[in-house]
């Protein structure tokens, strides 16, 4: 069962008009397709993965599909 999460609108990546976040698995970035339920100016409902799972929020700009991160 996937629940819903609340994140920071700033952590969303658009790509081909789908929306994308990097989540932070074993020290590695990866590209991570979500749904979104709602959306207000500065938040997110998501469709999410798993309970624990870490977005990058930050300097998501700078960081490619499955780089290791320390």
């Amino acid at each position: 069962d996937k629940i819903w999460t609340i994140i920071p609108n700033k952590s969303i990546i658009e790509k081909y008009l789908v929306p994308w976040v990097y989540v932070l698995e074993k020290d590695k970035a990866v590209f991570t397709k979500i749904e979104i339920l709602n959306q207000s100016n500065n938040f997110s409902i998501i469709k999410w993965l798993n309970v624990g799972s870490t977005i990058i929020i930050e300097w998501k700009e700078n960081i490619y599909d499955w780089e290791i991160l320390k």
